[in-house]
């Protein structure tokens, strides 16, 4: 007790503070988000919230495929003394090609995604989430860049007026005589877009310094593709639990998975909390030792943060027909085993923090993706054939498990 007291007080205040900051930001932005979900289920049912699920599930998948290893690049060289403009120039021009190559794609690619996963009430909604594609793009964009600025506070209020700006678009595209689904989708893409606004002087500023010489643009592209190789194996992995339910149960099943997914949005926002706090930390320490103290304190936090979830077991029932309605009742049994995966996602988040940008280990990480990748294809189909469409979630936790455990080693 008397060494984790220790480690507690010895843990920079700076990253209390910054965590705090981002999590107060996150957590206002996941409550917001929280009721934009819980209308639409209550007015769409849960076959067309599963159809939600889905066309946002294909589009976002789409831009992880380029998105996220750009932000992470941007960040493990962002973060160095001097090479924070030149990285974030690098990363807008990659985002902007990208986001105009897979719109096309997909477009393109739509009646094939229709055919793999068997359902065509689909096409309408897919048709409109092309869009989220640039939207998505710009938005992590102008967060990343604000986060390897180290600009905290301004990243918690452009990630909560986004929450703002799609329950606001919502509502009014709703009145309007949108349907549900149509004004959801819309009201999505225009909080990414608009939220981003604010951030722009900031960000120009950032950008707009003076070049530095040398910047290594070899390196900077070797880590990108590697993570690039890295997050379309983890973002396809990411939405196979959505894709096999789609395409073995039903789009009621879905919605009703998708329903209990979505209680753990403050867990995954504090998760991400921490994770954009410890990010450039990792990647401006010298050397091993530092890191491995690091570390070990960030384990403390992450893992009390874990031990806490047990205080929202008892809920569970009461919420989800509070929050969704009687036609989601059969989220709950979802929401149980959702449990341990998320203790473990979160507990999990400062080890994939130092792999990622102390040892900028992007070759070792693809590898762990795509084993993930793996796990997970064998695993959900089995699991959905024996307990149904609860084995969904059993996947889920071994194969974070599995990943875990390699990536801690």
């Amino acid at each position: 007790m008397i060494k984790l007291f220790s480690y507690l007080k010895s843990f920079k205040t700076a990253t209390f503070k910054d965590t705090s900051v981002v999590f107060v930001g996150n957590t206002l932005s996941s409550v917001l988000g929280a009721v934009f979900f819980f209308i639409l289920a209550r007015k769409a049912g849960p076959a067309v919230f599963g159809i939600f699920s889905i066309a946002t599930a294909v589009a976002i998948t789409v831009v992880d495929l380029f998105d996220i290893a750009i932000n992470n690049a941007i960040i493990s060289f962002g973060s160095k003394v001097g090479w924070r403009a030149l990285a974030l120039r690098n990363g807008l021009k990659r985002k902007i090609f990208f986001s105009i190559v897979f719109s096309i794609l997909l477009r393109i690619c739509i009646p094939v995604i229709i055919w793999m996963l068997g359902k065509p009430d689909i096409a309408y909604a897919l048709k409109i989430s092309i869009w989220l594609i640039p939207a998505k793009a710009i938005f992590s964009f102008v967060k990343t860049a604000l986060q390897a600025g180290k600009e905290f506070f301004l990243d918690s209020t452009v990630d909560t007026l986004s929450s703002v700006f799609r329950l606001a678009g919502f509502f009014l595209l709703w009145m309007i005589g949108l349907t549900p689904l149509a004004s959801a989708l819309w009201g999505y893409i225009l909080g990414l877009l608009l939220s981003t606004v604010i951030a722009l002087p900031k960000v120009k500023e950032l950008v707009s310094v003076e070049i530095e010489d040398n910047f290594n643009h070899k390196e900077f592209i070797v880590y990108q593709s590697w993570m690039t190789f890295a997050f379309a194996a983890s973002s396809v992995s990411s939405r196979l639990d959505i894709f096999f339910l789609t395409r073995m149960v039903s789009l009621e099943a879905v919605g009703w998975y998708q329903a209990a997914f979505r209680l753990y949005m403050p867990v995954q926002q504090l998760a991400s909390s921490i994770s954009r706090v410890l990010a450039p930390r990792f990647a401006s320490f010298s050397n091993r030792k530092e890191s491995k103290i690091y570390l070990r304190k960030a384990l403390f936090l992450s893992g009390g943060l874990a031990v806490s979830m047990f205080l929202l077991v008892p809920v569970y029932p009461w919420a989800i027909k509070l929050l969704y309605g009687s036609d989601f009742q059969n989220s709950v049994i979802f929401a149980y085993g959702l449990f341990g995966y998320f203790s473990l996602f979160l507990l999990s988040t400062p080890w994939w923090s130092r792999l990622l940008y102390y040892y900028s280990n992007a070759r070792r990480f693809a590898i762990l993706s795509v084993l993930q990748l793996i796990v997970l294809a064998v695993a959900i189909p089995f699991a959905i054939s024996i307990f149904g469409g609860v084995g969904v979630v059993v996947a889920l936790f071994i194969s974070l498990l599995f990943s875990t455990v390699l990536a801690a080693i």
